[in-house]
């Protein structure tokens, strides 16, 4: 809320952005899609 009032942007726009940033960044990480991929596995047992 203090960036929105800050700039002048509305803050649900920012978390929006940020959050595809977050999702980008986690789709580059090898590390954290092997994990993704073993829930997946571990998931399709149950």
């Amino acid at each position: 809320m203090m960036f929105e009032a800050a700039l002048g942007v509305d803050a649900e726009t920012l978390m929006r952005l940020q959050l595809r940033y977050n999702v980008r960044a986690a789709k580059k990480d090898k590390t954290f899609m092997q994990r993704l991929d073993e829930i997946r596995k571990l998931a399709a047992v149950l």
